[in-house]
């Protein structure tokens, strides 16, 4: 027997009791109530819709089973659910926005990560800002609860196959690495990779693991290295070309090509695109002068039309004007390969240009 000698399922659905069919849902025994109450609110959609996601993030009032069959409940309207959890977001409410993360993971959606995405971002880079008046932020609670924030997102992006969350991790672990909130962080982060390490919120080492995924950080928030060494390393472990000279922000490549003929080219880091770290890629193939000023740009210039990658400019440097190729990349999505893709088609394209304007083999 259902609940109450059966459930009057006509009844229900004809007076739109939605409070009576999610506590059959969550809380009754038998299968059969739990499959007939999914199809009396799947008829009652999409305002049944909106009862199932508030009493998701309503978390208070649901056990884990009952977690589980609202879920479930939402398979087939998971683009009217997706918006209702984004929602929650951007409205101010911290735990809400928590719980409203957690369910956009779990509801599976890959269209979801990119709301996810922007929420993570503003907690590490917006979220201390704007609460600057109301919390104490050199409290405990205070970390904690930005902690949970950026591990609730960043756990549902994980949970929806996006690895996004955990370079932001990494960088708040950093921040938080003397207080309880860095423990927290660090746990999710274990939760996430699988990764363990003998010693508690050890940064150097999770920014390792994160160098042999291929994968980068903003290396002087991290560690004392500077930017031009982790290039450095980067190149080396490649083998596939020669460092030339390094910088505190710039490492130079020797590039070596079949032909005998070599191309010098630059990483150094770039101007930063809101929170995100960059650096760029950079060639010089000829340096102008005044009887050839006119007719090299031209040229050059008009190539970028034709490029996929790269875009040639004019750059000035001690006195002198030279034509160069440049390409700029985000770093923090940037995987190590794509890198030195982009370093060998920017001195392959270089030289081939260089060749053509000048003829010889200088840069």
């Amino acid at each position: 027997m259902g609940w109450f000698g059966g459930p009057n399922w006509h009844k229900l659905i004809e007076t739109r009791n939605f409070e009576k069919l999610l506590a059959i849902l969550m809380c009754t025994k038998n299968d059969a109530e739990v499959t007939e109450a999914q199809k009396a609110l799947e008829k009652l959609r999409p305002e049944s819709t909106r009862y199932i996601v508030d009493q998701l993030l309503d978390g208070s009032k649901v056990s884990g089973l009952g977690c589980k069959r609202l879920r479930a409940a939402l398979l087939n309207d998971g683009k009217a659910a997706l918006g209702l959890f984004a929602a929650p977001l951007d409205n101010g409410n911290h735990q809400l926005a928590a719980r409203a993360a957690r369910e956009l993971g779990a509801l599976g959606d890959k269209e979801a990560i990119r709301p996810l995405a922007g929420y993570l971002d503003y907690v590490e880079n917006g979220y201390i800002q704007n609460n600057r008046s109301i919390v104490d932020q050199g409290s405990a609670q205070f970390h904690l609860a930005h902690a949970h924030l950026a591990t609730s997102a960043a756990s549902a992006l994980n949970e929806l196959g996006s690895d996004a969350g955990i370079v932001v991790l990494l960088r708040m672990m950093y921040q938080y690495r003397e207080s309880i909130a860095g423990l927290t962080i660090e746990k999710t982060l274990m939760d996430i990779t699988g990764q363990d390490f003998d010693i508690k919120l050890d940064v150097g080492a999770w920014h390792n693991w994160w160098l042999s995924m291929g994968r980068f950080l903003d290396e002087d928030i991290l560690t004392n290295a500077s930017f031009a060494q982790m290039i450095v390393r980067l190149v080396r472990r490649s083998g596939l070309h020669a460092i030339k000279a390094i910088k505190e922000d710039t490492a130079q490549v020797d590039c070596s090509f079949k032909d005998g003929r070599h191309q010098s080219v630059r990483v150094c880091r770039g101007v930063p695109l809101g929170s995100h770290p960059t650096c760029q890629v950079r060639t010089r193939v000829a340096e102008l002068k005044d009887d050839n000023e006119d007719e090299l740009t031209g040229y050059a210039l008009m190539q970028n039309m034709s490029l996929k990658i790269g875009m040639f400019q004019i750059e000035e440097s001690d006195g002198r004007r030279y034509i160069e190729l440049a390409q700029q990349l985000v770093m923090d999505t940037l995987l190590s390969e794509e890198l030195l893709g982009v370093m060998e088609v920017i001195a392959g394209h270089g030289d081939d240009m260089e060749e053509k304007l000048t003829g010889s083999d200088v840069f």
